[in-house]
Order: C-alpha cells, then sequence, then structure tokens
C-alpha cells in the first residue's frame, strides 16, 4: 500500500514536471518566435499614421552586415541632403522591421545625418531565427556600428535611436563601450524580466519566469536576465536622452526614468504628455519631436 502511495506522489509529481516545462516551452516560443509583421504591412501602418512621408523617394542604398556569429542582416543607408560625416542607427521595435524606422529618418535628416535602419534578427527579411529583445540584438547592433566605421571612415559622428526592443538594444550595447557620441531611447524597458513580471502578473509570472529562461538558456542560447539594459548603464559615459509616453502601459515610464537615474553620464528625460507605447513620435508631429531631439543634441555639442 505504501509503495503505491510513493509511486503515485512520484507519478503527479513527474506529471506537474512536464506540465511545467510544457508551459515554459510554449511561452519562451512566443517570445522568442513571435508573430512579425512584412515590410507591407509596416508601410501601410505608417501611411494609415501619416509618418510615412516622402520615404520612397529618398536616396538610399541596402547592403548586409554580418551581426553575432555571422548572423546576416539587412542593412540600408539613408542619405542625407548634403554631405556630412553625422550618422545614426535606427533600431526599430518587437514584431517590427526597417520600414518602422522610417518615420524617425525625417527628424534626424532634417539635422544632417544620414540614417542607418536595419531589420532586427528574426525580423524583417533576415532569416528566421531567436530574439531575445535586446541581448543577442545588441551584440548584433555592435556588428552594424563596428561596419559602420568601416564602411564609412573612423572620424564620423555616430549615434544611436531606439524604439522600445530597439531601444533596449541601443542601451545594451553600451555594456561595450563602443565609440558613440550620443543615443535616443524612446520608450525602451529596463530589464525583461520586470517587464514581463508587470505585464502579465507578479504571483503568475514568478513562477513560469525560471522554466522560460532555462529553456531560452537551453534553446536559444540566452536567459532571460541577459535581456538587461539597466545594467549597462552603471559605466556608461555616452549621453542620453530617454523619451517615454506618459500613458505607456506596455512598457511604464519607470523604466526610462531608473535607467537615467543609474547611468553617470549626462542624460535627460522627455515624458509625452498622452504618448501610448511607441506613440511619442505620432502624438507630437515631426516638428515637435524634431525640436526635442535637435535640443538634446545642441546640449551636448551636436
Amino acid at each position: 500500500m505504501w509503495q503505491v502511495f510513493t509511486w503515485g506522489i512520484v507519478g503527479i509529481l513527474i506529471l506537474a514536471v512536464i506540465i511545467y516545462l510544457g508551459f515554459s516551452y510554449y511561452f519562451a516560443r512566443m517570445l522568442a518566435f513571435p508573430k512579425t509583421v512584412t515590410l507591407d504591412q509596416e508601410r501601410q501602418y505608417e501611411e494609415d499614421k501619416q509618418m510615412w512621408l516622402d520615404f520612397d523617394q529618398l536616396p538610399r542604398e541596402s547592403y548586409q552586415v554580418k551581426g553575432w556569429k555571422g548572423y546576416p542582416l539587412k542593412v540600408e543607408r539613408i542619405l542625407a541632403d548634403q554631405p556630412s560625416r553625422r550618422y545614426v542607427i535606427i533600431s526599430h521595435g518587437y514584431t517590427s522591421n526597417r520600414l518602422g524606422a522610417a518615420k524617425y529618418v525625417p527628424v534626424y535628416r532634417a539635422l544632417g545625418y544620414h540614417c542607418i535602419i536595419y531589420d532586427a534578427r528574426g525580423h524583417g527579411e533576415n532569416p528566421v531565427t531567436a530574439v531575445s529583445l535586446g541581448y543577442l540584438e545588441g551584440k548584433d547592433l555592435l556588428a552594424i556600428i563596428e561596419d559602420c566605421y568601416k564602411r564609412y571612415g573612423a572620424s564620423i559622428e555616430l549615434g544611436l535611436h531606439g524604439e522600445s526592443m530597439g531601444s533596449a538594444t541601443s542601451l545594451s550595447v553600451l555594456a561595450y563601450q563602443p565609440k558613440l557620441d550620443f543615443v535616443v531611447a524612446d520608450c525602451g524597458f529596463a530589464d525583461l524580466r520586470q517587464l514581463i513580471l508587470e505585464a502579465y502578473g507578479r504571483y503568475y509570472s514568478k513562477i513560469i519566469l525560471p522554466g522560460i529562461s532555462l529553456v531560452t538558456w537551453i534553446l536559444y542560447g540566452f536567459r532571460l536576465g541577459d535581456t538587461r539594459p539597466i545594467k549597462a548603464m552603471a559605466d556608461n559615459q555616452c549621453p542620453i536622452l530617454f523619451i517615454h509616453g506618459s500613458r505607456d502601459t506596455l512598457i511604464l515610464p519607470h523604466h526610462s526614468i531608473a535607467m537615467a537615474d543609474r547611468t553617470p553620464a549626462y542624460t535627460r528625460y522627455q515624458e509625452v504628455p498622452n504618448a501610448v507605447h511607441a506613440g511619442s513620435r505620432l502624438i507630437l508631429g515631426l516638428p515637435a519631436y524634431q525640436a526635442i531631439i535637435a535640443d538634446f543634441l545642441q546640449s551636448i555639442g551636436k
């Protein structure tokens, strides 16, 4: 009788572990392989929001950069109106693609910058692969930064601009201390684990997060704790402009505030009234958004 009871308990525990790992795999897979939008869908969205403007008429060239461990990244350079040694790399958000960066291109072209836009790993026209929301993407971005200096010259001025996951990517790369003149981080998060806890509830998320992280580590090569942009802030010396919508309920403004407080570098925090997630450029309009960027760049002598 006792043996039957013992084996029953063991069976229940084994079943519970299998169910736990099954749920962990399911959520890890959802996170690492999101349903992404196509280039046409992203373009249509930007057109519907009247943020596409004259992007089709802008002079640009396409090329490929080898990212982390040789992963191929689709890249485009959009030229400034006049010859310039100023460049900015614009990183798009989760599930988007390089055309999601199109709305920021006029901002920087008006300020004399050539714009580099690209598809993040697992997005756009790149091969399907696991997405880490900032950790592996930061390694890819480092490769693009290095490529910019090799391709366009060691004396160029180079900055970064990121939206959401692109913001996390642009901040994560600071851990490698690349040569950069500035970063603009629009609606980024400080810690992926904290973001998931806030989004799905702390009680249930705390139970499942270790399992998800175990699966992503074994299958995809990263832990959830690896995507923690705030960790890169401690030794950062690059000026950062943090932009966040006051009505952002997906990534709460306190993420940007915490990162601004953590870094010893020069920072500004700009909260945009009534802007939802990734909505600051839309609600402000081009002139006002550009004015925020221009004022920040002027404050750091750019």
